[in-house]
């Protein structure tokens, strides 16, 4: 809990910089890199004592090259993992649709 905490800073403190000129100023590639295995390594290992984690479920979905292509760059320029972004996508689709 507290490593996600100081991961959601250290993102937000990237994406939120400015240079000298008062423009956002967006972390290189291999900063976004770097960023993405910390946020991905967040997640593994084994729970501690008394910690439950929720159930998966696995979604296999197939879609355009293009498409999957353009999802692996948001993932690398905001430093989240595809898991994340996916669930923040599908979260929003059933408050839409329910």
């Amino acid at each position: 809990m507290v490593k996600r905490k100081k991961l959601k800073r250290k993102v937000q403190a990237q994406s939120h910089s400015l240079n000298s000129l008062g423009t956002p100023q967006s972390p290189t590639p291999e900063e976004q890199r770097k960023i993405l295995r910390e946020a991905q390594n967040v997640n593994r290992g084994h729970p501690r004592k008394g910690e439950t984690r929720e159930e998966l479920k696995q979604i296999n979905v197939s879609c355009l090259a293009s498409i999957g292509e353009q999802f692996t760059d948001l993932s690398l320029k905001t430093g989240r993992t595809k898991r994340a972004l996916l669930e923040e996508a599908i979260t929003h689709l059933i408050r839409k649709y329910a």
